[in-house]
């Protein structure tokens, strides 16, 4: 299992800033910092958009929300903020 936070803003990152080796086995669990102002959005494509177009948004994360993703490449997960700076806590299993 690994785990840690991440702070994410505007710009698209990469779910992990260095690629990770290993498959995941089960699940990438992400929580929405509960303290959050706004949302993460998750996608799979670096072109991943925040509440901003219909074919390419991610899937909201609100605050004090988690969503459970079957990944098994945790290298092909991006992220975006819809305003400021959010915090996202992750784990994988």
């Amino acid at each position: 299992m690994l785990s840690g936070r991440r702070v994410v803003g505007t710009g698209i990152v990469q779910f992990f800033p260095t690629p990770v080796s290993e498959r995941v086995d089960s699940f990438i669990q992400i929580y929405g910092l509960a303290a959050n102002s706004g949302a993460v959005y998750v996608g799979n494509t670096s072109n991943v958009t925040a509440n901003s177009n219909d074919s390419t948004d991610g899937y909201p994360i609100n605050a004090g929300k988690e969503v459970i993703i079957t990944e098994r490449d945790p290298n092909q997960l991006y992220l975006v903020a819809d305003s400021g700076s959010q915090t996202i806590h992750w784990m994988i299993n």
